[in-house]
């Protein structure tokens, strides 16, 4: 969004069917839902590379409530 938002990070560590992963979560009480940012890396049971997800964002919309 081009700015600075307070935020708490959480991160978690599990495995699941696919191996192990790390999640990293960044959190902001002045964002609808919370979310600002997530990052996940997973180390496949079977070898090669990991694997690494990400979710920002990037766009943030009001309802307008008084428009008809």
């Amino acid at each position: 969004l081009g700015k600075t938002f307070a935020s708490f990070l959480s991160e978690s560590r599990g495995t699941d069917s696919i191996g192990t992963f790390v999640t990293r979560r960044w959190d902001s009480d002045t964002i609808p839902g919370l979310l600002i940012r997530s990052e996940r890396e997973t180390k496949p049971k079977a070898g090669g590379d990991p694997q690494k997800t990400s979710t920002r964002l990037v766009e943030l919309n009001f309802p307008k409530w008084d428009e008809k």
